[in-house]
């Protein structure tokens, strides 16, 4: 795997989480909402499911729980391509991390860096090549 794709695994799983936390919102929503109700003397379905209040609470609770585990796999991605960075030179692992995890624009790095945009660019191209070389070299347990 290189580098890039392994920054686009680790976008991907943020991704999925910050979506699967907007499904747990809106079935806390729906589950919280003001239901009015319903009087009937009507004979009830003895197989009927539960009230949508309850259903909507277990779905947010299941998906909570696939976040913990998506949460758990970013953090091991994390921290298996922060000790690879951590080999390379000091301005690589700069660059590298303002970009792929403080999620800096290349503007915004270049200033902080006081360097130029296109010495950035080529900077960072270099590092991804280092951490290439390190991928090949190093399997990583979340690959």
């Amino acid at each position: 795997m290189k580098a890039k794709d392994f920054f686009k695994t680790i976008k991907q799983l943020e991704n999925q989480i910050e979506s699967k936390r907007y499904m747990v919102q809106t079935y806390r929503t729906l589950a919280e909402g003001v239901r009015s109700p319903v009087y009937s003397d009507m004979p009830k379905s003895p197989n009927r499911q539960l009230e949508p209040m309850a259903e909507a609470l277990i779905k947010a609770v299941e998906i909570e729980e696939e976040i913990k585990a998506l949460e758990y796999e970013l953090t091991q991605k994390r921290a298996d391509v922060i000790d690879l960075i951590s080999k390379l030179e000091k301005d690589h692992q700069i660059v590298l991390i303002k970009r792929y995890f403080e999620k800096k624009s290349w503007g915004e790095i270049a200033a902080s860096m006081y360097y130029t945009e296109r010495w950035i660019y080529k900077m960072h191209g270099t590092a991804l090549k280092q951490l290439d070389e390190l991928f090949s070299r190093v399997q990583l347990s979340s690959c």
